[in-house]
């Protein structure tokens, strides 16, 4: 089975991944997991390995793939054939995670995988409700003006906005609204 996140907001898709991945460690009790970076060449023949072995004991196998797409055009259709090989097995999740726009050549991911996010860049209104979203989860609120503002300043760095109202939490204890010259 493949879960695809792809798409140019990091924060957004890391936070997706740890979702699925707490997920499957709270519903599995046996299982083995394993992370590969294809932009080291070595984790792709690790992936190649991995793929190819099978123990008794073992429950489901869960690997998640990041930079995927950065592989060159030989491994690209090596990955594309344990892709396809995988894409039906229940006991193999792959959780295929990249910044970069899908290639041609794993477009079939689209229609096969089991689950696929992608995590674009967010329009004004989009980042405002999710600057509203994560102050509610630190329990801050902000005002429209601060909202403004931030949302104007980060445009579309999710991981700065993120640290930057992680510092305002810590420096704003009290309930009342946040505002620009906070």
């Amino acid at each position: 089975m493949i879960i695809l996140l792809y798409g140019p907001d990091n924060y957004r898709r890391s936070q997706k991944l740890k979702e699925i991945t707490l997920s499957y460690k709270q519903k599995q009790s046996l299982f083995s997991l394993e992370r590969f970076d294809f932009d080291d060449s070595e984790d792709f023949f690790r992936f190649k390995d991995f793929t190819s072995q099978r123990l008794i004991f073992e429950g489901k196998k869960l690997a998640i793939l990041e930079n995927a797409f950065s592989l060159g055009e030989k491994d690209l259709k090596s990955l594309k054939d344990l892709l396809k090989d995988n894409i039906k097995n229940e006991n193999f999740i792959l959780i295929v995670s990249d910044s970069r726009k899908l290639p041609s050549d794993l477009e079939f991911l689209l229609e096969g995988a089991i689950s696929k996010q992608e995590f674009g860049e967010l329009n004004e209104e989009k980042m405002k409700f999710f600057i509203r979203s994560e102050a509610k989860k630190r329990g801050l609120e902000f005002s429209s003006a601060a909202e403004n503002f931030l949302s104007a300043f980060f445009k579309n760095n999710t991981w700065g906005l993120i640290t930057e109202i992680d510092k305002l939490q810590s420096l704003h204890q009290e309930s009342a609204k946040i505002e620009v010259s906070d």
